[in-house]
C-alpha cells in the first residue's frame, strides 16, 4: 500500500465501522486527506462508497471509529456541535437534489440564505457569480429544475455546493447519468473549483475516467477497507491485483463478481 497523506491531514478517518444487521459494510476503514487535496475513492457497486460519505457527514451514524476534521472528532460531537461544523461542508449528491419548487437562482442561493442567514439580494448576487463559474447563463436563473437538462441541473447543483465557500466538499458519483461529453465538462468544472477555491475534496465513483481526471490521489475500497491508495499517476502500476482487475474491467481476478453467484 502506498503511503497515506502527509502529516496533519484535513480529514483523518480511523477504524470507521458500519454494519446493517449481519452485513458489515465498513470494517475499520482508515483514510487521510490533506488540506486542499482531491482524493477519489473507487470501488464497485455495493462496496460502501456512499455509506462512507454518509457516515462522515452525519447523514448516517457510524458504529465505531473516528472522523477527525482539523483534529476534532466529529463523530463524538453532539448533534448541535456537528451541525455547526457540517455547515463548512458541501455535498454534491448523485442526483443533484435541487428543490423542484425553487428556481435555479433560488436553489444556488439556498445555502447562503438558509444556512448563513445572508440577505436574499446579496445571496442572489453571489449566486449569479457562481452560476457564471459553472457556465450557466443568467437566462437560466428564472427557470425551474424540471425545465432544464440533466447536465444543467448538475451544473446548478455544483454552483449551489460551492457558493457557500465550503472547506470540504464531498462528491457522490458526480458523472452518473451524464453522457461522456457532459461528464468530461463536469469533471473539468470540479477540478477548476477545487483548485481555485483550495477545497479539500472527497469523491466517490466507479467511473475510472472521472477518477483519473479529478483525483490527486486514488484509494480503492473493497471488503469494507481501503486496500490500496496512491497518486493517480501510479494506479496503473499499483501491483495490487484487486486494483488491476477493477480499473481494467476484468472478469478474472480476486474480486468475486455478483454474476458468478447466479
Amino acid at each position: 500500500m502506498a503511503e497515506p497523506a502527509a502529516s496533519s491531514p484535513k480529514i483523518s478517518i480511523r477504524g470507521l465501522r458500519k454494519s446493517f444487521g449481519p452485513n458489515h459494510v465498513l470494517r475499520g476503514l482508515d483514510l487521510d486527506i490533506a488540506d486542499a487535496e482531491s482524493v477519489v475513492v473507487i470501488g464497485g457497486s455495493g462496496t460502501g462508497k456512499s455509506v462512507l460519505i454518509k457516515t462522515i457527514t452525519g447523514l448516517m451514524d457510524a458504529d465505531g471509529g473516528t472522523v477527525e476534521i482539523d483534529g476534532t472528532d466529529v463523530l463524538s460531537m453532539s448533534p448541535s456541535e456537528r451541525h455547526g461544523i457540517m455547515n463548512r461542508f458541501g455535498l454534491l449528491f448523485q442526483a443533484g437534489a435541487l428543490f423542484d419548487s425553487l428556481t435555479v437562482l433560488e436553489n444556488v442561493a439556498f445555502g447562503l440564505v438558509e444556512a448563513q442567514g445572508m440577505p436574499r439580494k446579496q445571496a442572489h448576487e453571489i449566486a449569479f457569480d457562481f452560476m457564471a463559474q459553472v457556465g450557466l447563463e443568467k437566462a437560466v436563473a428564472a427557470m425551474y429544475p424540471g425545465e432544464i437538462s440533466v447536465g444543467m441541473r448538475k451544473r446548478a447543483s455544483l454552483a449551489r455546493t460551492i457558493a457557500t465557500r465550503p472547506d470540504v466538499v464531498f462528491f457522490d458519483e458526480p458523472t452518473t447519468g451524464l453522457d461522456p461529453i457532459m461528464g468530461d465538462i463536469i469533471d473539468e468544472l470540479i477540478v477548476k473549483c477545487v483548485q481555485e477555491f483550495k477545497i479539500t475534496a472527497l469523491t466517490i465513483t466507479h467511473d475510472m475516467d472521472s477518477a483519473r481526471r479529478i483525483g490527486d490521489r486514488i484509494a480503492m475500497l473493497y471488503d469494507g477497507k481501503i486496500i490500496w491508495q496512491g497518486p493517480t499517476s501510479e494506479i496503473d502500476t499499483s501491483g495490487n491485483p484487486y486494483v488491476h482487475q477493477f480499473i481494467n474491467g476484468l472478469e478474472d481476478g480476486p474480486i468475486e463478481l455478483v454474476a458468478r453467484k447466479a
